[in-house]
């Protein structure tokens, strides 16, 4: 899977370069920006459409531990699916390119992707992730994903998004944010 390096004007939805400035802001001049300097309390209103992992394990193949799954991230995953590895949830067609982009972001980059899929009735559904790499002591060990769906023709249906049997996984812009 290949990445291209872009700015942070590739980010398309409001709320993800909201908080792609979020995590600049917080870095300033550090390699990667603390968890705990994170303003959960202004990010109130994005929580649905996100997920924290913890980052366990390293080298070549580390995973992805689910510490939160915001509500439409449970309802296209089918569940809390809190204390599950990522690896172990995604549906088999998403995993290899979804597990390529985390372990990007933990290279100490922002990663954005467009990934098409379908959803239960054949709608077109666009998955637009940004994902945070985080630290609470030293490297990588903490991620967050943004994950918002959206669809050019209107209503989906969100629920079960991942279980779909139209899913795909053609990934349509797959980036590395460079610093602006």
């Amino acid at each position: 899977m290949e990445f291209s390096r872009s700015g942070s004007g590739v980010i398309r939805s409001v709320s993800q370069r909201w908080l792609y400035k979020q995590w600049s802001r917080l870095r300033a001049q550090a390699p990667l920006p603390f968890w705990k300097d994170l303003p959960m309390e202004e990010i109130g209103q994005q929580v649905d459409t996100l997920m924290f992992c913890d980052v366990a394990g390293s080298g070549a193949a580390p995973r992805f531990l689910i510490r939160y799954l915001g509500r439409r991230l449970q309802e296209a995953y089918g569940g809390a699916r809190t204390g599950e590895y990522l690896d172990d949830v995604l549906p088999a067609v998403w995993r290899e390119g979804a597990m390529k982009t985390y372990q990007q972001a933990i290279t100490g980059r922002p990663v954005y992707n467009i990934v098409e899929t379908r959803d239960r009735g054949g709608c077109d559904v666009l998955l637009e992730r940004l994902i945070l790499p985080f630290t609470t002591s030293v490297g990588v060990d903490r991620i967050l994903s943004s994950v918002e769906t959206i669809s050019a023709e209107g209503k989906f249906e969100q629920a079960g998004l991942s279980e779909s049997p139209f899913v795909g996984s053609n990934c349509l812009i797959n980036a590395v944010i460079d610093a602006d």
